[in-house]
């Protein structure tokens, strides 16, 4: 008699052949060739072409996440902050450093090389075996449930999001659907009820909350169908509601570590403002014909790409393929016979998800995006609810064919199977004008991947009209590795391990040259924020999804980096471009626009400006990117000083140089075609030679290091501020000519004083989250420092506390007094502390619930 053991070594054979490449190629699985695109980063000369360039998230995010953690962990410290992101952000609580992640252990422990490949296999073992376990507990047969673990395993939401923490919260699914399963057959056992917390504890650490949550919600769903469609459950319905609720407690308490400063950083994060904004597309029908081939729009890892909707991982979430919508179909033909109730609740929580995520009925505009919690969701994230579902209808649909639910249905299923054929004709003719398939980009990939579901499909179709056995038994297992499994192998690979973040390349002198000082970049110089975390390098972006909302309003009203005025006030002491005319300069800012780019048609607007500085020889549109019909022309008085074409891509006007600019009133126009934010705010900003600016430090591969030596040191001590409550006000006074941040700072509350004396300031101590700092000072003022303000940053001047400011709107100041001081910033969040001791007692509460259970 097969047993779980058996079962546990078939899913380890499908994932020995899905991980062949990684397995023996001996370099690191995460997709860092993506790195070899940025002169910053790459290690040789060439850009390299990365096999997937949709997974850059992995190597900009999570890898450098895993990396900063371990490093804060051998160093003895939890990883509260991260330094080298938006000049300071909050890490633990971006929730997707998953730092106590059960998948981040490997990594932790074995290094990339083998960690990395090694919780892959994980998240893809505990999804699959997982449901297995599921479908057994209610009641499967051997290779039925294994039908539905192997293709819940390789379903599209886990295959295309493997490298993301998405896929290992998808795990939370089944194994939560099992203890579920387990704790209302047993009437309620505490141990049930302490691994049904333990299992949704474990998924509130594994880094997507969005995964988690749809999670959850399924779970609910499939608790109140289990004890209200069992009569000998519903008797006991307020107790197990109560041991149910009582487990997602438990769970949130071993999680309040990790949850309270998450809470605290999604209040006091940019994110909240751009939800109200933003507003994600739903599923579209028209690529439900992706569950023909996953292909069939484009694969980012092959040279075929064409995806005119959304990006590959986005279309094909939902993908269970062409032989798994068969059985879906047969599935509901046979409920006909087949009224079996656990058959009825999934079919009816895949429409139910079906009707959520593609919306045929407009009910997500008008309704759901108006609901708490929910309507924050993004359809798209809820995809393995939808493939978990369709999961557990192939296999109870397997099981009723195998108990001799085809004979029952012989008369109809040949219709049936024959109209489903005919199905992907009309879909596969309605896309030939996007995707010719004779077309030498698609004759590499699709040929053999349709040739490899139509063969699925088609044995599916005729082991059930033959009603074979062997077929719909063990051999099903392998028809839907086939058609979803080996179609999504090539995805993602190893890479050298000398391209795995190198470090002979220019990030690594860069950071030697700018220590802990911010550096922005230009053009094709980007460093991608987050990576930046991995070579010590600080700068003023973010790339943890939510940002410290100061900080980032404080950018934005800057116009985007860089332009010299904008480096001042952000304190960003250096600049890497790879332009060749590396001297030029964004000398002048004007305020710019917060409004939307409007289309000219043909109109000419314009907008004058005084340059305050000499050598004025370019000018920067707010022009949107992409083509553009357009001209620009530059005018003083009634001298045209230049008129060129307009490239929205490169949106300069340059010119020669004008030595006598300062003071002069310009005139800057344009007519055309384009799309160009109305006056005040079409000139972003305007440009002036090197002197006096930035100067040249040090070039390589292509890359220049520029050094502004007028920019806000990392820490100083000035004698005047001003208090201005409105960000917006304070911001604009900052950006006035008369303000100057070298001896002036804006607070948000306090009391103006101060004679403008400035004084010293040198580093005695510093680690992420504690600086230690001497300063001398003739009188009072304060300490001004180019770090991000957040809550849980303290101060103590010369052993007494002192309050924390928020100063320019953004940064932090200290008031200190004359003479020596010596001054201490430590991060101490209260929802950390206190996160921390409610997590003792939940893990207490879950120790005492299994040890109840136990003893029982």
């Amino acid at each position: 008699m097969l047993s779980h053991r058996h079962a546990a070594a078939i899913l380890v054979g499908f994932l020995a052949v899905f991980f062949w490449q990684p397995l023996t190629s001996g370099g690191v699985y995460a997709p860092a060739d993506i790195l070899g695109q940025f002169p910053v980063l790459r290690h040789s000369a060439a850009p390299l072409q990365p096999h997937n360039a949709l997974a850059s998230d992995v190597v900009f995010q999570m890898v450098p996440f895993a990396e900063w953690n371990l490093s804060e962990l051998r160093q003895g410290r939890i990883p509260l902050w991260n330094p080298y992101s938006g000049a300071g952000a909050p890490h633990l609580a971006n929730f997707q450093s998953a730092v106590f992640s059960p998948f981040s252990v490997p990594p932790y422990v074995l290094g990339p090389g083998v960690g990395l490949l090694l919780a892959a296999f994980l998240k893809l073992f505990a999804c699959g075996f997982l449901t297995y376990l599921f479908l057994r507990r209610i009641g499967l047969d051997f290779w039925p449930a294994m039908s539905g673990g192997v293709l819940y395993m390789f379903s599209g939401y886990i295959m295309v999001w493997l490298p993301w923490h998405n896929s290992g919260a998808s795990a939370v699914l089944p194994a939560g659907a099992y203890f579920t399963e387990r704790l209302i057959a047993q009437g309620g056992r505490s141990t049930d009820c302490a691994w049904l917390a333990a299992v949704l504890a474990l998924g509130l650490l594994c880094g997507h909350p969005e995964t988690l949550f749809f999670a959850v919600l399924a779970l609910c769903a499939y608790w109140t169908f289990r004890v209200f469609a069992y009569p000998e459950a519903r008797t006991a319905w307020i107790r197990l509601g109560l041991m149910f609720a009582g487990a997602g407690a438990v769970a949130a308490a071993v999680c309040a570590v990790q949850l309270l400063p998450f809470f605290e950083y999604l209040s006091h994060s940019a994110e909240i403002g751009r939800e109200a904004r933003r507003s994600y597309p739903n599923l579209h029908w028209t690529t439900l014909v992706l569950q023909l081939c996953p292909d069939l729009l484009g694969n980012p890892a092959t040279a075929f790409k064409h995806s005119p909707v959304f990006n590959f991982c986005e279309q094909n979430g939902a993908y269970l393929g062409a032989a798994a919508c068969y059985l879906i179909s047969v599935g509901v033909l046979g409920w006909y016979w087949n009224r079996q109730r656990q058959l009825s609740f999934f079919l009816g929580l895949l429409a139910a998800w079906a009707v959520y995520a593609y919306d045929p009925l407009g009910i997500q505009s008008t309704v759901i995006r108006h609901l708490p919690l929910i309507g924050l969701g993004i359809p798209r994230r809820s995809c393995m609810v939808g493939t978990f579902a369709g999961s557990a209808v192939v296999a109870l649909t397997a099981q009723w064919l195998l108990q001799g639910g085809a004979a029952k249905a012989a008369r109809i299923l040949p219709v049936w199977a024959a109209a489903f054929l005919l199905l992907p004709v009309p879909a596969l003719l309605s896309i030939l004008h996007l995707v010719p398939l004779g077309s030498p980009e698609a004759g590499a990939t699709i040929p053999w991947r349709m040739a490899a579901v139509l063969t699925a499909l088609l044995a599916v179709v005729a082991g059930t009209l033959l009603q074979n056995a062997r077929i719909l038994g063990a051999g099903l297992p392998v028809i839907l590795f086939v058609q979803s499994g080996l179609l999504f192998r090539g995805n993602y690979a190893s890479v050298p391990a000398e391209i795995f973040y190198p470090h002979q390349v220019p990030a690594t002198e860069i950071a030697q040259r700018t220590g802990m000082d911010l550096l922005a970049t230009q053009d094709s110089a980007w460093l991608p924020p987050n990576v930046s975390t991995t070579y010590r390098i600080r700068i003023p972006g973010n790339y943890d999804v939510m940002e410290v909302r100061w900080h980032t309003a404080l950018r934005e009203k800057m116009g985007g980096l860089p332009h010299v005025r904008a480096l001042q006030l952000l304190g960003v002491r250096y600049l890497a471009s790879t332009d060749a005319q590396a001297g030029m300069v964004r000398a002048d800012s004007l305020p710019v626009s917060n409004g939307e780019f409007v289309p000219l048609g043909g109109r000419r607007i314009e907008e004058t400006f005084t340059a305050s500085q000499p050598g004025l020889n370019a000018i920067r549109i707010a022009a949107a990117g992409g083509e553009c019909q357009a001209r620009a022309e530059l005018h003083e008085g009634s001298r045209l000083v230049a008129s060129q074409a307009l490239d929205c891509r490169d949106p300069w006007l340059r010119f020669a140089v004008q030595p006598d600019s300062r003071g002069k009133a310009y005139r800057v126009s344009v007519e055309g075609n384009a799309a160009v934010r109305n006056p005040p705010g079409m000139i972003a900003s305007t440009s002036a030679g090197v002197s006096g600016w930035l100067r040249p430090v040090w070039r390589g591969n292509s890359v220049h290091l520029l050094q502004l030596d007028s920019a806000m040191p990392r820490f100083s001590t000035v004698g005047q501020a001003e208090v201005i409550g409105d960000d917006i006000a304070a911001q604009d006074r900052m950006l006035r000519p008369d303000f100057d941040p070298l001896s002036k700072i804006v607070l948000a509350s306090g009391v103006a004083e101060g004679n403008g004396e400035t004084g010293t300031v040198t580093v005695a101590e510093e680690t992420p989250v504690r600086i230690r700092l001497q300063m001398d000072r003739k009188s009072p003022g304060w300490l001004m420092a180019t770090h991000t303000w957040y809550p849980g940053w303290r101060a103590v001047v010369n052993g007494a506390g002192a309050e924390v400011m928020r100063a320019n709107t953004a940064f932090t100041a200290v008031r200190v007094g004359a003479g020596r001081s010596e001054v201490l910033l430590y991060y101490d969040p209260w929802t950390f502390r206190v996160g921390l001791w409610i997590s003792i007692g939940g893990l207490a509460a879950l120790a005492a619930l299994y040890a109840a259970g136990r003893r029982v």
